[in-house]
């Protein structure tokens, strides 16, 4: 029955939104100077110019009633259906829908400094419009203001131009991620990033550094960013010692660290905030914390609500591994990769002891030197564990366990 209901929901939205563009076209005459289609090639100027040659009546009705009278409920029900170039043609049209939304009588305001003053609100929910502001040509000036600060929840190379108009906007992605915005980049991000309702940041590859790290700390606490990107930047031990000092009093819950030349010293900074933090998402891969560091992270994980943990690439070897196994029952962990660390047989023998008692559902030994020997010993208990993903590709196995591995367990996704 409700699924029904959702289907003639869209249903009856779809029909306003025709009835809109019929009436625009059928009872005055009007001069648009893009289609919708040219709007789907990212032309961001398409929204800006309507010339009208006649006014429109006060009450203009249709079939369907009078739209000033339109239900809000099917707004955001409309903007969930139709894609954005398509709205803003109609909006373009029809100047009832455009005032209704912007609260604007004329249509087509281009320009961040034309916000829109709607006097009915437009739902977050349902609504998640991506934008890549590299294949536009659109500057704060040129940029048409309805999309701008009612239509745009994730965003990607976003111009720094923009940045203090974010606080205004619906903006809750920010990928900023290969930007280089250095130093002078960050200092104006974490002036206005307290003031916006932006929860998830990439600022992956940026060339970010310690001083960068400390401005974004400061300003971190006081804001709704809880998955925060800084993989494959140079932070270092200093950089997670800033970060550490604060996490306790963010939102954090995903953190990714990947790439960012840290040892066993800022791993254990780190590890001794994360009981009290509401991480549960964590990144470490491809850095440098070897079997040590393993020893700092395994000392707490039992205390965090780490379920998701990525130690890939930092050579923790069969001793790391070891350490990381006895503790491995104790902790809420379902995904872990532990790709490239060279743990061989004797690191996965150790796996395969406790693994049974663990939650662990996907993991990933790819690249590990694993041979035919540990490969035996994790098949001896597979049978009795959680695991439903695999990965071992990279290792040597041979063909004939491949096949044996993939016909005795079909339930289990192997790669290989």
């Amino acid at each position: 029955m409700k699924s029904n209901y959702q289907l003639n929901y869209g249903l009856i939205a779809c029909i306003v939104l025709s009835s809109l563009f019929l009436q625009s076209c059928d009872s005055f005459s009007t001069q648009v100077t893009a289609t919708p289609e040219e709007s789907m090639a990212g032309n961001p100027e398409t929204a800006m110019v309507v010339e009208r040659e006649e006014k429109l009546p006060k009450r203009k009705a249709t079939a369907l009633g009078y739209f000033e009278d339109l239900p809000i409920e099917l707004v955001p029900m409309i903007f969930s259906e139709i894609d954005y170039p398509y709205i803003l043609a109609c909006i373009q049209l029809n100047h009832f829908f455009y005032e209704l939304i912007t609260g604007y009588s004329q249509v087509g305001l281009a320009s961040v400094d034309h916000k829109p003053t709607a006097k009915r609100t437009i739902p977050i929910r349902g609504l998640n419009k991506y934008i890549d502001f590299s294949k536009l040509s659109c500057t704060p000036e040129t940029i048409p203001s309805f999309p701008f600060y009612c239509l745009m929840r994730e965003v990607k190379n976003l111009l720094p131009s923009f940045w203090s108009y974010i606080p205004s906007t619906q903006l809750h992605t920010l990928d900023l991620e290969s930007n280089r915005i250095g130093i002078s980049g960050i200092q104006e991000l974490v002036k206005v990033l307290p003031s916006t309702k932006v929860h998830t940041l990439h600022l992956g590859d940026n060339q970010i550094g310690v001083s960068d790290v400390q401005d974004l700390a400061k300003v971190l606490p006081n804001t709704q960013v809880h998955t925060l990107d800084l993989r494959y930047n140079q932070i270092g031990d200093s950089g997670v010692q800033e970060l550490a000092q604060v996490l306790s009093s963010t939102q954090i819950h995903t953190l990714d660290l990947e790439g960012n030349r840290i040892h066993a010293l800022g791993v254990q900074e780190l590890a001794q905030v994360l009981p009290s933090t509401q991480v549960h998402t964590l990144d470490l891969g491809y850095n440098q914390i070897d079997a040590s560091g393993v020893q700092e992270l395994a000392n707490v994980l039992p205390s965090t609500q780490i379920h998701t943990l990525d130690l890939g690439g930092n050579n923790i070897g069969a001793s790391g591994m070891q350490e990381l196994a006895k503790i491995l029952p104790s902790t809420q962990v379902h995904t872990l990769n532990l790709k490239w660390n060279r743990i061989c047989n004797s690191g996965v023998q150790e796996l395969a002891k406790v693994l049974p008692n663990t939650r662990v559902h996907t993991l990933d030994l790819s690249q590990d030197q694993i041979g035919a020997s540990g490969v035996q010993e994790l098949v001896k208990v597979l049978p009795s564990t959680q695991v439903h993903t695999l990965n071992l590709y990279g290792n040597q196995i041979g063909d004939e366990m491949q096949r044996l591995l993939k016909e005795q367990h079909p339930n289990i996704t192997f790669y290989f």
